[in-house]
């Protein structure tokens, strides 16, 4: 089958169904999700032993603080405005790859 081009942009390959197993990394044991980019955005919690907080979107927004609410270093809200904050609070990834004589950026 020939790739699929979108104008002159040849389309990625669909992304392979997500599917999680349990895998061995330097005798521990971990949870591994392959095709973690096809699910939706989930929200994934960080404990701490002391009064601080973090919730970290999939996506890469986050809201973070102490105590409660009125202690956050980022705006304590609903999980789907922290999904939607990807970017502009939490972390954001941009490769410049260098491949077949062009540059491209890239987010992984």
């Amino acid at each position: 089958m020939q790739p699929l081009h979108l104008g002159p942009a040849p389309l990625p390959p669909s992304t392979p169904a997500p599917e999680g197993r349990f895998v061995e990394l330097d005798d521990e044991s971990h949870y591994r999700i392959d095709g973690v980019d096809a699910l939706p955005p989930f929200l994934i919690s960080l404990i701490s032993a002391s009064d601080h907080w973090l919730f970290v979107s999939s996506a890469g927004g986050l809201t973070a603080g102490r105590r409660d609410a009125r202690g956050a270093l980022f705006p304590y809200t609903t999980d789907d405005r922290v999904h939607d904050a990807s970017g502009r609070r939490g972390p954001r990834t941009v490769l410049r790859v260098h491949r077949d004589g062009r540059v491209r950026l890239w987010e992984p």
